[in-house]
């Protein structure tokens, strides 16, 4: 069976289709899409969920896919509760978690929608991870999904995902699993096979957007290209061998990141504390984790071994580049041969979700109509089709191919594949090229075109070389300058005055009152 999974992120959301042989999920097709390239510029108060569910129905539309879906539950939906129930027995233990959320809760138990992931600890009882969502909350959300016919097969959670790996992967040890999103990191520190806490902070990629927004005075889509494109991060020792740019870069990535590196050593300890054990190891996730040299770094911060998460078999499929951006992804499709799936939300009262559709008896009868019309104009089209639409289609067929097939549209052989097969596909990747060209352009045409070192060329071009006649201050821009030259003998002086006044320049005012330096000031050129 075909899978699709559909990671929604607040940066962008992934489309990984796949299927699952010989137990290893095989990625067959991927695409991403960036949120912001597709609202439009009227759309500014359009929450983040419907931007992705316009862009998520739109997809299913072109794709026509059939097929399991399986994306995730927001986060923000949720909250998550561990829990260690003093019983033996499974069944007495599941009748202990109703009763233990209820004095745990600031809602009533009732008016939540739980999922259950219970475990047998080495003392014969039980632990478990809940993760609850207020059950009206819970239903506006199902009911939003199925007006924008983007109902999955399975709604789970990163957090039932991530469980789900380390249950099948066997981890015993303690490690911690950091996923540096877009606008949060998470991190789910693992104890004794499970997840025992997790935690998330609002200090990620979106943070380091801004942070180099502001220090470079560059818009939003160019600092997320430089983050993406050329951002690193220094250990202490790297910072005495780069140039003063870099240390200067280096220092404003360590403040940026400062706070976030605070929030996980205290992670850390409430981990140490809970468990009398340190974590040995991190393993790094998302798309801000391909920051260069981001692992030695947080390696000495932290004191902690970091490397980057491994999901075997995704490196054969995707590029470096993307790979962890597409660990969660991949996860959830991969979590489809496990022993223990990730667990799905749609249960309960919500089981039935899928089945609110339309029938398939009033599905038969209005293919049948259709059906009927699409003969009639069919008929009456062929004679007209064949004759006249037909040549004119060989033609334009024929002027595309060649059209593709040039050195500036930079396409791949699989790219231009999809003119025959998925010619829509094929449209959508030109035009994000076309898109990315037009960013270029205007970043091309924002550049001045005058430059403020003319003053300056000006007033240095007029003064033969000289070694007793120097210049110890300068300060200029598009229509101004001030200099201040230094003499060493009257007769050098003398003379600078004289090629000063005689400068082709506007209101030059100079000043002779000092007497070891002439200042002179003006307008420009």
């Amino acid at each position: 069976m075909s899978i699709l999974v559909i990671d929604c992120g607040t940066y962008s959301i992934k489309f990984i289709e796949g299927r699952v042989q010989k137990k290893k999920f095989i990625v067959e097709e991927l695409e991403e899409i960036l949120l912001e390239d597709v609202r439009g510029p009227n759309e500014i108060d359009i929450s983040i969920h419907e931007l992705q569910q316009r862009i998520i129905s739109g997809y299913l539309q072109d794709q026509n896919f059939h097929g399991r879906i399986i994306t995730q539950l927001p986060n923000e939906f949720l909250t998550n509760r561990y829990l260690d129930l003093p019983a033996k027995n499974k069944k007495d233990a599941e009748l202990m978690i109703p009763f233990q959320l209820e004095e745990d809760l600031p809602f009533n138990i009732i008016d939540t929608h739980y999922i259950v992931n219970l475990y047998k600890k080495i003392n014969g009882q039980f632990s478990a991870i809940v993760q609850i969502a207020e059950k009206n909350v819970f239903a506006t959300y199902r009911n939003f999904l199925q007006a924008y016919h983007t109902v999955p097969s399975n709604l789970t959670s990163e957090l039932s995902v991530y469980q789900s790996f380390v249950e099948e992967k066997k981890i015993e040890s303690n490690v911690c699993i950091l996923d540096i999103g877009h606008e949060t990191t998470k991190a789910y520190l693992v104890y004794n096979g499970i997840i025992y806490t997790h935690h998330i902070s609002y200090v990620a990629g979106a943070a380091i957007d801004e942070a180099i927004s502001k220090t470079y005075d560059i818009g939003p889509s160019e600092a997320r290209i430089f983050k993406h494109e050329n951002s690193f991060f220094l250990t202490k020792s790297q910072l005495d061998s780069v140039t003063k740019e870099q240390q200067d870069f280096a220092l404003m990535m360590h403040q940026t990141f400062k706070d976030l590196l605070s929030q996980i050593d205290r992670w850390l300890l409430g981990h140490r504390v809970k468990t009398g054990q340190s974590i040995e190891h991190i393993y790094l996730t998302g798309g801000s984790a391909n920051i260069k040299n981001i692992d030695n770094y947080i390696t000495e911060r932290l004191k902690v071994s970091v490397s980057q998460f491994m999901s075997p078999g995704l490196e054969k499929m995707v590029s470096t580049h993307e790979y962890n951006a597409l660990t969660l992804g991949y996860t959830m499709g991969a979590t489809n041969a496990f022993k223990e799936p990730a667990k799905n939300f749609f249960t309960k009262e919500f089981a039935s979700a899928l089945k609110d559709g339309i029938k398939l008896e009033n599905t038969i009868f209005s293919f049948y109509r259709v059906a009927i019309v699409c003969l009639i104009i069919i008929a009456g089209l062929l004679v007209e089709s064949f004759y006249f639409i037909n040549n004119d289609i060989k033609t334009t067929n024929r002027e595309i191919r060649q059209l593709i097939k040039t050195s500036d549209l930079n396409l791949t052989r699989k790219q231009t594949a999809y003119l025959r097969k998925r010619p829509e596909r094929l449209q959508k990747i030109v035009e994000r090229k076309n898109k990315a060209i037009n960013i270029d352009l205007e970043v091309l045409e924002s550049v001045p075109t005058s430059s403020a070192l003319k003053n300056l060329h000006t007033v240095t071009e007029a003064i033969k070389r000289n070694t007793q006649v120097s210049l110890t201050k300068y300060r200029g821009d598009l229509t101004s300058g001030y200099a201040e030259f230094n003499t060493k003998t009257q007769r050098d002086r003398d003379q600078l005055i004289k090629v000063l006044k005689k400068l082709n320049v506007n209101e030059a005012n100079i000043d002779e009152s000092k007497q070891s330096s002439v200042i002179i000031s003006f307008k420009g050129k």
